[in-house]
This record gives C-alpha cells, structure tokens and sequence, in this order.
C-alpha cells in the first residue's frame, strides 16, 4: 500500500484548464494617477476566518491578467480577476497597464494558493478527482522548485491552516474545507520531504488536524503511517481502522487499501472474498483492476476466471498502472509489443521495467540492439536498487559491450550488488579476486566471496559452488580437497550448471576425489553438459565413443 496522497487519473491527462502553471508570475500593476509601481504580496496572518482569508489573498490569484474596476472612491482603479493567459494588456481608457513579471521562484506558490482559496466543502471528495490529480501534480513539480518558492507555500499553508472553522452552516463548509486542505498539504510535503526535512510525525500532526472534521484523505494517510510505522509505532490493526474510516466515506485508495487488508490478513482476518469486494467497489482506479486480476488469475476470493483477469490487466495496463503493463509485457507472445509495454512502465520509473528494458536491448528482443541504450536503463534501475542491473553494468564494463572497457568500473559494479545480497554478484567477486581482474589477486578472498554467495539463502550460486570447488581441487586459498571438490561440482551440476556437469563427468572418468572410476556416469553428465551446447563436452563424448570401438 505504497503513499497515495490522492487519486490519479489515467497517465497524461488533466480534466480541467482551470490555470496554466506556467504563466502565474508576480502582477504589477500601475494606475494613471501615479507614475509608481505597486508589487502586491501576501504576508501570513493568524486567526483568520474564511471571508478574511479570501480578502487578504484575492489580489494573489491571478493567474494572468486583472482588469480595471472604477473605484468606490472615484480616484484611481481596483481591479479583480479574469482568466487570461497573456502577458500584457492595453486599456483604451489608458485608466490601467498590467503586465506580468515572470518570478518562477513564487509561481508554484501562487498555484497553490489559488488552488487553496478556490477550495470547496467537497474539494476532496471522490467527486473531484481533477482537483486530486492537481495536487498530485503541485507536489511533483514542488520538487524542483527554489528555497523561495517552498517559503512561499508554507506561508500560503500556514494561512489556511490558522482558519477559525465554523459550523458549515454558517459558511457552507468553506472554512472546514480551507483548513482541511492547508493541514493536509502540509502534511504531505512533510512525508514526501518536499521543500522541508522529512518529518513522520509532523506529518501525523497535521493528518491528525484534519481528522478532526472526518477528513477521508487524512485518516487514509494515518493508516499508511500506522501500516508502516511512519511518524508512530507499527500497528496494522489501527492501520485497517483508518482506513476503513475513510473507506466509508467513499475514498477509493482507502477502498482499495481495505481490500489489500482482508487479501494479506493485516490488521484483520484474511478474507479473500471481502478483499474482493473491495476491490471492485474502489474498481474507478486502475490500480484496483490489476488487484482483481490477479484473484481472477489465482482463484483468489472469487472463481477463476482467466479472461476476466487478462481483461483487467489490459485495462490496468491501458490506464497506465506500471505494474500492470509490466506483467502484461510478460503474457504476450509479441516480443514489439512486450517491449512497448515495458518501455512505458520505465518510463513511469519502474526499476523492473527499467531492467527488462536494458535486457531487451542488450539482447535485441522485440527491438534493434543497442547496448549503449540498454546501460542507459540498466544505470536507471541500478540507481533504484536493482541489483541485476548492477551486475549487468559490471558485464558490460568487463566486456566493452555499450560501455568502456574497464575492468576496475566492472569489480565496482560487480562489489556494489554483491554487498545488496546478489549471490550471482557475489561469485563475480569471487572471479574478480582469483583472476586479479580489477582488484589485486587473492585466492582467499576468491574462496571468501564464493562461500558467502553458496552460503546466500535467496540464491542457488551453481557457479559459486564451481568456482570453490576449483580452488579445492587446485589447492587455492584452501587445502587441496579432490573429494570435497567432486562434492561441490556434483551439487553445481545437479543444479544445470553446464561447467560442473563437464567437471563432475571429468573426475568420474578419472577417478579424481570419486570413490569409483565411473565411465557409465561420467558418459551420463558429459551428455548432459553436451545438451546445454557445452562444446568440450561434445568432443569429449566424441574422443570415448571412438575409444570404444573395437
């Protein structure tokens, strides 16, 4: 149940142009009576209601243009807001000029207070879902943004957060609503470390703020800190009350987070059936869909049905839930088609997707080969902690294949997956110490790295257990051992490993560290390693078949 703030929408679209984001700058406005410039500001107040709210920020909001009201006095102009996206403005009168400065430090700021001021009683509702996606969207782009502008929205924040609620009969809600959307959004900047240090438990105070008024999103976003001990101890019953608080009042990733409950037992007795339900009651997301494919596809909560649950997963993957077009990639016979879904889920920043894609390069599956592209996405998933990246990106070094040949980078790549636990990595680094290759040579280390990679529970290591048992029956880095040898090479190549089928045939035939000389078991692993395209073998196979004739 990964942080959810708010609802998306299919990928790429906004439902609404309510203002253009890139065009809100700083308004300057001058008047005909004066030959001065007046800068309007905004500076944060305390105890405001909401009608003052509105009136301290109005003149803030304009996204493009104002134009000229008369004034009440008679002397100069006021102006109010219209909806304009252009830079300049000439009046006839020649009562007003605007002219919009560009100050990108506070355009993100005055976004937000426009979307904050503009809040309604049902802002947040499931209704609003384009107000949703915007949010989304202001937190993203407030990643970027200058110390100024992270200034500016705090001080934008902490002017809807000092609101004095009223009952929503006398207001219709709009304080309830100004309040609620200033402590959320600041909470959420504080989880997600945007414009301010992280900080779990601000965060928790200020969800805590909205939940005073049964504020769905924030008791949604309690639970997730609840489910993963973000900002509070660990409990996922609690993390289940909340959301099911929200999911009552119809918060689809509440919804959805109910149903991962019941599908996980977490917080609740696991109940396959009501996870289901949940399921397609919180259907309207995508991610949703991918969930119900999955008990279509398994049988879980409901019977299985596979063509519900490839329509689902097609409908997840269309809507754009990386996930979803991952798995889907991996169902299709087409490998164009398979690497048009990946290469979209890559470029949602999924690090499997990412990987797959630098495969498919590398190996020209479904698209051209291109290696120096292919480390291009092996870099982005080995950013994100994908070890299998890693280690391609210290084969490529190795062998100059899209990235220079550099045995040193290769040991690096090779060591930085080793030490996340990578047993394949890990038996890299074995190699690397006994051949010297991009580290000084070291038949102790080599023996080291190829047990802890055998000794790796998440790995079989069949080339470890090769490895080692070379340095057995050699004598490097340890004392020479033929029986313990033949162990290992026998336990590799029951494994597949066409190297040790070779070397086990091989000490069979020769009667090296075996009790017996076995030609009849030698013939068996030496047609076993011919079968994996192993050519020593073949011609091995060759050599006693000749032998044998009379």
């Amino acid at each position: 149940m990964g942080w959810t703030p708010s609802r998306r929408l299919a990928a790429g679209t906004i439902p609404h142009d309510d203002f253009n984001i890139n065009t809100i700058g700083k308004i300057v406005t001058a008047t005909n009576n004066t030959n001065s410039t007046t800068t309007q500001t905004t500076t944060p107040t305390q105890s405001l209601d909401a009608s003052s709210f509105e009136t301290t920020t109005a003149t803030a909001l304009s996204p493009g243009l104002m134009k000229q009201e008369p004034s009440s006095s008679g002397g100069g102009s006021s102006t109010t807001l219209v909806e304009s996206h252009q830079s300049t403005q000439g009046c006839n009168d020649g009562a007003v000029g605007v002219a919009v400065e560009p100050l990108p430090g506070k355009a993100l700021g005055l976004v937000l207070l426009r979307y904050i001021y503009s809040s309604k009683p049902d802002l947040f509702s499931h209704q609003r879902p384009h107000n949703e996606y915007l949010l989304d969207a202001l937190l993203e782009r407030a990643r970027s943004c200058s110390a100024e502008c992270h200034r500016f929205m705090m001080e934008v924040l902490d002017r809807a957060c000092s609101i004095k609620v009223v009952d929503d009969g006398d207001d219709g809600g709009k304080s309830r609503a100004l309040f609620c959307a200033g402590h959320f959004i600041k909470g959420s900047l504080l989880f997600q470390a945007i414009g301010v240090e992280e900080d779990f438990r601000g965060c928790m105070v200020q969800m805590k703020e909205c939940e005073r008024y049964n504020f769905a999103w924030a008791q949604n976003t309690i639970g997730l800190c609840y489910e993963t001990g973000k900002g509070v101890q660990k409990d996922s019953v609690k993390a289940f009350q909340y959301y099911m608080l929200a999911a009552q009042q119809g918060e689809l990733n509440a919804q959805r987070n109910v149903g991962l409950c019941y599908k996980n037992g977490e917080g609740v007795n696991m109940d396959k059936t009501e996870a289901v339900r949940w399921f397609k009651m919180s259907s309207a997301l995508p991610i949703s869909c991918a969930n119900l494919s999955n008990c279509y596809r398994n049988g879980d909560g409901i019977k299985k049905d596979p063509v519900e649950s490839l329509r689902l997963l097609k409908l997840a993957a269309e809507k754009g839930v990386k996930t979803a077009q991952c798995k889907l990639a991996g169902e299709t016979s087409d490998p164009v088609e398979a690497f048009r879904l990946l290469s979209l889920a890559a470029a949602q920043g999924d690090a499997v997707a990412q990987f797959k894609v630098g495969t498919a390069l590398i190996k020209g599956n479904g698209v051209e080969k291109n290696p120096a592209e292919a480390a291009r996405f092996f870099r982005m998933a080995a950013a994100q902690g994908v070890h299998a990246a890693m280690r391609a990106l210290g084969v490529m070094c190795e062998e100059g294949n899209g990235l220079p040949r550099d045995s040193s980078e290769s040991f690096r790549w090779f060591r930085q997956a080793a030490d996340l636990g990578y047993s394949v990595a890990q038996s890299d680094v074995g190699w690397c110490y006994y051949t010297g290759t991009g580290v000084g040579r070291d038949f102790s280390m080599a023996v080291y790295w190829y047990q802890k990679a055998i000794d790796n529970p998440k790995g079989t290591a069949s080339q470890a257990h090769n490895n080692l048992a070379l340095c057995y029956s050699r004598g490097h880095g340890v004392t020479q051992n033929l029986g313990e040898a033949f162990r290992l090479y026998r336990t590799s190549a029951i494994q597949g490993n066409a190297f040790s089928q070779f070397n086990a045939a091989l000490s069979l035939e020769h009667h090296n560290g075996t009790p017996t000389k076995d030609t009849r078991e030698a013939m068996r692993w030496y047609r076993l390693a011919a079968s994996r395209g192993h050519t020593t073998s073949i011609k091995r196979l060759e050599k006693i078949v000749i032998q044998c004739k009379p």
